[in-house]
């Protein structure tokens, strides 16, 4: 596996304590899985839907309590 860093030289410190630090790509078994701030093998935009979908649903549930 590997991460490319948009951070040189990369190491914990810098990871835990300088602000804007992140994946460039990510590969994990020979397979890029993010690339340029986007996940490569799954669709963003309708991850984010669902997620909205099931927050809405959650939030009528608490307010039914």
């Amino acid at each position: 596996d590997r991460v490319t860093w948009n951070h040189d030289p990369m190491d914990p410190w810098h990871l835990a304590f300088s602000p804007g630090v992140g994946p460039v790509e990510v590969v994990v078994d020979e397979e890029v899985v993010w690339s340029d701030g986007a996940p490569t093998r799954v669709d963003a935009a309708e991850v984010r839907a669902m997620a909205a979908e099931e927050a809405a649903r959650l939030h009528r549930r608490l307010e039914e309590l």
